[in-house]
């Protein structure tokens, strides 16, 4: 469970990053993965994935965004799909 103070930074970090939108570069990468994460935490699993899904289309040759990738669609129930994303 994520306590309410918590919450409030994972919302920070959500608007923070939102930033980010517009900017297309792979140095954006870590961003987008970021904001999977937050919303990973905060239970939006869709919105984590599409965050996970440019991340890797930005570096796709980057680990993190995979495994990020591979977490939202954990979440999301596609342990199968998740399996490949981070092989």
């Amino acid at each position: 469970m994520v306590s309410g103070g918590t919450v409030g930074l994972y919302c920070s970090s959500l608007r923070v990053s939102r930033r980010v939108e517009g900017f297309e570069g792979p140095v954006h990468a870590p961003a987008r993965s970021n904001l999977a994460a937050a919303h990973l935490k905060l239970n939006q699993p869709a919105e984590a994935l599409a965050q996970a899904d440019r991340a890797v289309e930005l570096r796709p040759d980057w680990g993190k965004g995979h495994f990020r990738r591979g977490c939202a669609l954990e979440a999301q129930g596609d342990l199968e799909q998740a399996s490949r994303a981070t092989a």
